[in-house]
């Protein structure tokens, strides 16, 4: 089966996905949002899918396992606030001094350019930029463990590096 012929299949499960994704969502805005994503995967995986995928109950599963993924993780990331580290520094010692925040920023930067480069690329893309932590393993090659440590080694570092207040 040709790569148009799957793409074909699959928005004929449309209406299936879509009820899929408004039972996991609970909410009809969420719903089309998921159901979206979930053509975006399937879009990115569709020339690596093998036979199975080619009828239409094997179709249906794949695209509701990715469904099932995608609101997992979204539920995950509802209760997951990441807050950057220099907004930790600045929430644990608040100033109204604009000075006092800038020389702060500056500080946590140096901390930042003090560590290893695997540390500083971890806590960077975590903390800076607010990347998940497997999507960093995902996109660096590393294992989620490896980069959950450099995470939290970095963290260590910077911590003791400010040390009490």
């Amino acid at each position: 089966m040709t790569g148009e012929d799957r793409l074909a299949l699959a928005l004929s499960v449309y209406p299936a996905v879509l009820r899929r994704a408004a039972y996991l969502m609970l909410n009809r805005a969420d719903a089309e949002d998921l159901t979206q994503d979930t053509y975006v995967r399937l879009l990115a995986m569709l020339p690596r899918l093998d036979e199975r995928a080619d009828t239409n109950r094997g179709m249906l599963a794949v695209l509701y396992r990715i469904a099932d993924h995608l609101a997992i993780d979204r539920r995950r990331r509802a209760h997951l606030q990441i807050v950057p580290l220099m907004d930790t520094h600045r929430t644990m010692h608040s100033t109204s001094d604009p000075l006092t925040d800038a020389v702060d920023a500056i500080d946590c930067m140096q901390r930042l350019r003090a560590l290893d480069d695997e540390q500083r690329l971890a806590a960077a893309c975590v903390y800076v930029l607010g990347m998940s932590q497997s999507d960093l393993a995902s996109v660096s090659g590393m294992s989620l463990g490896t980069i959950k440590r450099r995470c939290v080694e970095a963290k260590r570092a910077i911590s003791a590096a400010w040390g009490p207040r």
